[in-house]
C-alpha cells in the first residue's frame, strides 16, 4: 500500500509535490501502511526524514543536509532503500 507522505517547509512547493509522489511510489512495494514525513526548517538547511513502520512500533529518523546534497530526491530514495533493505516486499 502507498505510504502517507507529508512534506512541509522544504522551500519549494513543486519539490514537495515531486518528493511526495516519488516516496509514495517507493513504498508501493511494501505491504501495509507506512507514514513518512519530511520537514524543512527556515533557520537552516537540515531536513528531517521520519519513517514510521506500518505497525507503529518501529521508527527511523534521518537528517538530510542540503550542503551535502541530501535534498536531492534520488539521495532521499537511497536513504529509504537503506532503511528498508531487510524488509519483505509485497508478493502482489
Amino acid at each position: 500500500m502507498p505510504a502517507t507522505v507529508s512534506a512541509n517547509f522544504l522551500g519549494n512547493p513543486e519539490t514537495e509535490k515531486k518528493l511526495r509522489a516519488r516516496v509514495e511510489e517507493f513504498f508501493k512495494k511494501y505491504p501495509d501502511d507506512w507514514r513518512v514525513s519530511i520537514f524543512g526548517a527556515q533557520t537552516n538547511t537540515v531536513w528531517e526524514l521520519k519513517v514510521t513502520a506500518s505497525d507503529g512500533r518501529k521508527e527511523w529518523i534521518h537528517r538530510l543536509h542540503g550542503e551535502d546534497g541530501g535534498h536531492d530526491i534520488e539521495k532521499i530514495l537511497t536513504v529509504l532503500e537503506q532503511i528498508t533493505v531487510e524488509l519483505p516486499v509485497s508478493q502482489f
